[in-house]
């Protein structure tokens, strides 16, 4: 695995860094968008050069992140908001003559098997995920209303499911849940205020699975 490459201190050299979001019209971009904003906020040695939209596409993706290493020659960091567009990314840093995990560090959103495997080979920091299981607390939901108690009065109409950093400290806890076949082994029952009582709180996360 190779060394990840560390954060300078604040009275050290500026931390540049850019970013690869989705779309303008995409509602989950526009949240990463604020993600980030809100993770630098108050961070001065971080330096968000420019953030562009690659519209979800892995050529997009590597064609931007090309042209901007070439205007940001100093970035340390490149935020990727995740789909096909880390494959761009990633493959763009390499093309680019830089050792993605040791001259810059990449992070990025939506975990899969080949997500897993950079962040143990180390070319990828972090990854941010865990809404694959939205279909899943959507059922258990419906599964209430069905039985009569109404979510809306728990939860609102509007759900906004906490995500989980995926690192090379917890990858193999959170691993085991990119393996279709673990869940079967899930009691999704016990999540459902109509078997575990109305006083339960939902708890809609990936490290209630877990458990």
């Amino acid at each position: 695995m190779q060394q990840d490459a560390a954060l300078p201190e604040e009275s050290g050299p500026p931390f540049e860094m850019f970013g690869i979001s989705g779309s303008y019209d995409s509602t989950p971009a526009q949240y990463r968008n604020k993600g980030i904003d809100a993770a630098i906020t108050g961070r001065p040695e971080i330096i968000l050069r420019q953030n562009v939209y690659a519209y979800w596409d892995e050529k997009k993706a590597y064609d931007i992140t090309s042209g901007l290493i070439n205007r940001y020659p100093n970035t340390k960091l490149v935020w990727c908001a995740g789909g096909a567009m880390t494959h761009g990314t990633l493959n763009a840093i390499k093309d680019s003559h830089k050792i993605p995990g040791k001259d810059i560090l990449l992070g990025t959103f939506d975990w899969s098997s080949s997500t897993a495997n950079h962040i143990e080979e180390g070319v990828i920091a972090a990854s941010v995920g865990g809404h694959f299981m939205d279909g899943g607390w959507s059922l258990i939901l419906l599964y209430d209303y069905h039985h009569g108690i109404d979510f809306k009065d728990y939860t609102g109409t509007t759900i906004l499911s906490p995500l989980t950093v995926m690192n090379p400290n917890n990858l193999s806890q959170y691993e085991i849940l990119l393996n279709k076949n673990s869940w079967q082994d899930i009691d999704f029952i016990k999540f459902t205020k109509t078997h575990a009582g109305k006083e339960k709180i939902y708890n809609l996360s990936i490290d209630a699975l877990l458990e």
